[in-house]
């Protein structure tokens, strides 16, 4: 959606000195956003983290995949990309089901990652588990929705940090 903003002239000589510094739309969505927030707050009350919280359990499956995409997409690119695979990951098209050519890398993360995540194993029943839960995520990790999530995880990551690496 397009949208035009009204600025007294004095401010918007102030912004024009500023603008090669400042992402305007950026900081228009971020300001927008928080005002709906607070906007769609007021209009519901308490009844919204109700209704939030029912909305979650009402996931399909193909949605949850999405969110652990995402949220999994994300932990990768802050704390195990090199930058040349977050680069591949967050460039590669949607139907690319090698993640830009990275995907062995992100299983390899994928399994340390789902092994770490229960701790040292305590004994050969928690080692058993660990195992369970390492399959279990590589074959999650597969599935085309989780891998779009993945991929727009990592994408915010890069995202967020790309003009500084980039210059």
């Amino acid at each position: 959606m397009k949208l035009s903003v009204y600025l007294p002239d004095e401010f918007g000589e102030r912004l024009r000195s500023v603008k090669d510094d400042i992402n305007v739309s950026e900081v228009c969505q971020a300001a927008l956003a928080t005002a709906v927030s607070a906007a769609e707050l007021a209009r519901l009350g308490n009844l919204r983290p109700r209704i939030i919280e029912r909305l979650k359990r009402t996931r399909t499956p193909e949605e949850l995949l999405v969110e652990q995409g995402l949220s999994n997409g994300r932990r990768w690119a802050a704390d195990a990309a090199t930058l040349a695979d977050l680069r591949a990951v967050a460039s590669s098209p949607a139907t690319d089901a090698t993640l830009g050519g990275a995907v062995d890398r992100v299983r390899a993360w994928h399994q340390t990652s789902a092994s770490t995540s229960l701790g040292r194993p305590a004994g050969l029943m928690d080692a058993a588990l660990g195992m369970i839960v390492a399959v279990g995520v590589a074959v999650q990790a597969q599935q085309p929705r989780y891998l779009e999530g993945f991929r727009q995880g990592a994408r915010e990551v890069w995202e967020s940090v790309r003009s500084e690496l980039e210059s």
